[in-house]
């Protein structure tokens, strides 16, 4: 059998858990080995779980996602962070503040309405994620094309034309690593020229 990818989800919504859970459920290469509501027993299953990839969420009361972030990283240094957010613009300035120190990716949370498709896009979204971070014997599409620190699933959050740019080929990626000080830059022309 093959090693899988062990996976901490956290989120202080049960409701996204949930779904969450069941999308990576869906990931032969994943198991779900934990769930944590909040940053604090994030930081104690990171410690007792060990999981090489941890869906952290953005929003949460007691701390946020860049703060746990921040955290995990004095004690663990291998596990792979995906944050998923909500699609909104004030989440925008923390997405980076964690994609500059050392987030993977970011995805956005499927909404529920409609469920299906929402989680189909999130599904493919991690697939894509975990082929790039755990390069393994996979049944999984491994067509990621052109890698940028915006996953495909944010095109929702920001207007095409910093996609157009951020896929051009002058931003180079270097070993399937987004760039944050490339994306910062073209996000602040952007939106101050907007």
């Amino acid at each position: 059998m093959e090693e899988k990818v062990r996976t901490l989800i956290v989120d202080d919504t049960i409701t996204y858990r949930m779904i969450l859970a069941g999308v990576m459920g869906k990931i032969p290469e994943v198991e779900v080995v934990g769930q944590a509501q909040n940053g604090s027993i994030a930081l104690k299953k990171t410690q007792e779980l060990n999981p090489d990839l941890i869906l952290l969420d953005i929003e949460m009361p007691d701390m946020d996602g860049y703060q746990v972030l921040q955290e995990i990283r004095k004690f663990n240094h291998t596990a792979e962070v995906v944050i998923v957010s909500s699609q909104s613009v004030e989440n925008i300035s923390k997405v980076f503040e964690t994609l500059k120190h050392g987030a993977l990716d970011v995805v956005s949370k499927p909404t529920t309405k409609p469920l299906e498709s929402n989680t189909g896009r999130c599904k493919r979204s991690f697939s894509r994620i975990i082929c790039r971070a755990f390069p393994l014997e996979s049944s999984v599409d491994n067509t990621t094309g052109l890698v940028c620190i915006i996953a495909a699933t944010s095109v929702d959050i920001l207007k095409p034309a910093i996609i157009d740019r951020l896929m051009s080929p002058s931003v180079t990626v270097p070993h399937n690593r987004p760039d944050p000080s490339t994306t910062s830059t073209i996000l602040k022309e952007f939106f101050v020229s907007n």
